[in-house]
Parts: structure tokens; C-alpha cells; sequence
């Protein structure tokens, strides 16, 4: 039996911004970040061209305004983390230029989580609202 596995980030949606012009968010695996929405913001209502509501990793596709658009020229990066071990922390942020990033939730990631299909979370913080789903598996 192996003890090392992959986790699959697998989308992000934003129910409720906490700003209003859209959250700067990015992921991270214990202290190493390991995805970025720049240049685009997400909010709950995207009302222009770098707002999204939702980005789906395994299907390289962003929640737009106009609906889902698949990325074929620039693909949205798919985040797979192979030979984790371990118990790990992921955790959304929300990008702050003149303050301390704001922590918007954190949940831990381990070898248990495998074969329990996609995992969704929901990050409640700071007054914002968003639902990370992945996936674990073995190997």
C-alpha cells in the first residue's frame, strides 16, 4: 500500500465577494502558493471582462459574464500536486496591496481523503463566500 498521494484541485467558485470590485485570490499548499487568478478578480455577479465566478481547473474553463469559456490559446492551468504525504494545509486568500493579505479559509488535505470522490469546501471568511472542490488519490 502506498502512502504518497495526488491531490486535484478541481474548481473555485465565488458565491460572495468580499469586495466589491472582485477578490484578488490565490491558493496555497502550506506556505507555497500554487495558483493566482491575476489578471482577472472573482465575484459572485462578473459584470465585466476580468471577472470571473468560477474557475474549473480540470476542465481549463472560466466562469465569465458570457457563461463557461474553454481556454485553448492561454489553458487554465491545471493543478495537480503528485507525491504529497502527509497531512497538508490549502488555503484560499484574497490578495490586499495596502493591508495583510486577507486568509478567506483553509481546510486540511490528506492521504484519508482518498477515494471519497470530489471534496468540496466552503470558505467563509472576512465576509466572503467561496466553494473549493478537489479530489485525492492514491499514488
Amino acid at each position: 500500500m502506498t502512502d504518497t498521494y495526488t491531490l486535484h484541485i478541481v474548481q473555485v467558485e465565488c458565491i460572495e465577494a468580499q469586495e466589491t470590485d472582485g477578490d484578488e485570490l490565490y491558493i496555497t499548499l502550506d506556505d507555497r502558493m500554487i495558483w493566482q487568478a491575476r489578471p482577472f478578480t472573482l465575484h459572485h455577479h462578473p459584470s465585466t471582462d476580468r471577472q470571473l465566478k468560477a474557475v474549473h481547473f480540470a476542465g481549463s474553463r472560466r466562469l465569465t459574464r458570457d457563461g463557461w469559456i474553454s481556454e485553448t490559446d492561454t489553458p487554465v492551468q491545471q493543478l495537480v500536486i503528485p507525491d504529497l504525504s502527509g497531512t497538508h494545509t490549502l488555503r484560499l486568500w484574497d490578495h490586499d496591496v495596502l493591508t495583510s493579505d486577507d486568509l478567506l479559509g483553509e481546510n486540511p488535505v490528506a492521504l484519508t481523503d482518498a477515494g471519497r470522490g470530489t471534496i468540496q469546501v466552503v470558505f467563509t471568511r472576512d465576509g466572503a463566500r467561496y466553494h473549493l472542490s478537489y479530489r485525492v488519490e492514491t499514488g
